[in-house]
């Protein structure tokens, strides 16, 4: 099923890139938080290439894509960030409101 969301045209959820992430990349510590529904990569040395190809699947499948630093613990969360050890984050997030139409 993850194989089929990658090559259609259709839109993927944040538990889905999730998945596919821990699939594609099992190296790379990606988290996921339900609260927030949000997954989080630490970016690292050595898995550049890899992240800007997460980004631009994200991108191509609707999802909000941004770079944070390690100073917002409240965003990110604090067990991440001690986790990792790692100082920016790629964070992706659907797109809340998106397909909802105006009355």
């Amino acid at each position: 099923m993850a194989c089929h969301l990658l090559y259609d045209d259709s839109p993927m959820t944040a538990v889905q890139i999730f998945n596919y992430i821990r699939h594609r990349y099992p190296d790379i510590g990606a988290y996921y938080r339900g609260d927030r529904e949000i997954v989080v990569i630490p970016e690292a040395e050595g898995i550049e290439e890899a992240v800007m190809s997460i980004r631009e699947l994200a991108v191509r499948k609707g999802l909000n894509c941004s770079e944070v630093c390690a100073a917002w613990p409240e965003y990110l969360g604090q067990e991440i960030l001690d986790a990792s050890g790692a100082s920016n984050f790629l964070v992706i997030a659907e797109i809340k409101g998106k397909y909802s139409q105006l009355r």
